[in-house]
């Protein structure tokens, strides 16, 4: 496929495929209304791929970064995927944690991963099958993949590349101007250097992604330099991940994570910040 998205019409068509493996992505905002997230159903087949618990660096004060490679096989085995199989991930908020799910396993080697446009929600809304939980795993299925470390970038780097990477902030308008505090405690207000503010919000509808020209267009809005790399960042490495993907539909190279996030950068009183415009 030229894209990293599926459709809920495709996805029906190909459940009963002995080679798919579905997984659902589902985590809560730290800031938004959780309430969707009640008594919610699944898509049939699908097991439980948990960012915040299985898929993060426990040992990290900061939240949901990335685990070690190691710790990341000895998870994902436990979810049957093989080196041929097709990954479809979703989340019920539409397009909210899925990404990271794709991004975490595309970054880990996997070839063969897509995220649901339209999540849960348009699933549900379309009256396509689901059941009342997920399924249990039984599956020690060895990983084979390779770390493909280009795909993630540390503090360091990103303060390397002040003004010569593209340096994009997912987050809200307001927390990028530090009009507004951030959730968390003990992070001042502001944004990156040199970064620029696409809301990942602006590039979906109804939790879904935009058309490829349209997304290519908020891009082109940011006056982005094609023949650099391009770093994303948010409050925790989720949401960036919207935008990355978003960034890959629309034809763009060079993408990468700063995993750390404003999370990391906006703690480290060492590292500058920007107020407003």
């Amino acid at each position: 496929m030229s894209t990293n998205l599926v459709t809920t019409e495709w996805l029906e068509k190909n459940l009963n495929r002995q080679d798919l493996v579905v997984l659902d992505a589902t985590m809560g905002s730290i800031s938004g209304d959780n309430s969707d997230l009640d008594n919610r159903v699944y898509i049939p087949t699908s097991q439980h791929f948990n960012i915040k618990h299985d898929f993060s660096n426990s040992c990290s004060d900061l939240p949901c970064t990335l685990p070690t490679y190691d710790v990341f096989c000895q998870k994902v085995r436990k979810l049957g995927i093989r080196k041929n199989s097709l990954v479809v991930v979703y989340d019920a908020k539409g397009i909210y944690s899925s990404p990271r799910a794709w991004w975490l396993l595309t970054l880990m080697g996997h070839k063969n991963v897509f995220v649901l446009d339209g999540g849960l929600p348009k699933w549900v809304q379309e009256n396509r099958p689901v059941t009342i939980s997920a399924c249990e795993s039984k599956s020690n299925v060895k990983w084979e993949g390779h770390l493909l470390s280009e795909l993630a970038v540390d503090k360091d780097k990103v303060a390397m590349a002040l003004g010569e990477a593209n340096i994009v902030d997912a987050r809200s308008h307001e927390r990028f101007l530090g009009a507004v505090p951030e959730p968390r405690r003990g992070i001042r207000s502001g944004h990156i250097p040199s970064s620029k503010n696409l809301p990942f919000e602006r590039l979906l509808s109804r939790g879904n992604y935009l058309p490829k020209e349209v997304l290519q267009a908020r891009f082109d809005a940011l006056g982005i330099n094609m023949s650099a790399p391009t770093y994303f960042y948010c409050g925790s490495g989720v949401t960036a991940c919207i935008v990355l993907l978003a960034a890959l539909e629309a034809g763009m190279k060079q993408l990468a994570i700063y995993d750390g996030s404003w999370s990391e950068w906006g703690a480290d009183l060492g590292l500058g910040i920007e107020i407003g415009a």
